[in-house]
């Protein structure tokens, strides 16, 4: 949103509002793709259409707030282990590269806007170590999740503290 300010002019909303519409199209999608790989496609439409009418979800899209960036990365994120750990139908390597990029992107995405992504974190990493235990992910690949996972904590921290050290705690 910032970056749209920087280009356009603080003077312009035209182009934030049409930032935000975009973003609130793609959370949509991502409920859609969410809901395609765990229920199939009567449910992925009757979710989407359910939360696009919704009026806090068009109240959201509108406001120039963290708001729906954090749910389109919160969602990317659940679409995209959905798509790489679900139970869904066997895809193909390129479908795998893209549900990692949703993954990981919605993480970092997500991280950025909110401090919230804690409790996220927390249920993405649970999942994962359940799956581990039940055999259905190698270690080799709760290790490299394992890191990935450091690593992005470790920046949110970095982020909360720059954050903090800047503004301070009140």
């Amino acid at each position: 949103i910032a970056i749209t300010f920087k280009m356009f002019g603080s003077h312009s909303l035209l182009s934030v509002n049409i930032l935000m519409l975009l973003i609130s199209l793609a959370t949509v999608a991502m409920v859609y793709r969410l809901f395609l790989l765990h229920s199939g496609q009567p449910t992925a439409v009757a979710m989407s259409v359910g939360v696009g009418l919704t009026k806090a979800f068009f109240c959201y899209g509108f406001e120039l707030w963290s708001d729906m960036p954090f749910a389109l990365g919160a969602m990317s994120a659940l679409a995209g282990y959905e798509g790489l750990f679900g139970n869904s139908f066997t895809r193909s390597n390129r479908h795998r590269r893209i549900d990692a990029v949703f993954f990981i992107g919605g993480l970092l995405l997500a991280a950025s806007m909110r401090p919230t992504i804690w409790p996220l974190l927390a249920a993405v990493a649970l999942a994962i170590a359940v799956q581990t235990l039940r055999r259905q992910i190698s270690w080799r690949v709760f290790a490299i999740i394992a890191s990935a996972s450091t690593l992005l904590a470790g920046i949110v921290l970095t982020i909360a503290w720059m954050r903090t050290g800047m503004h301070g705690f009140g």
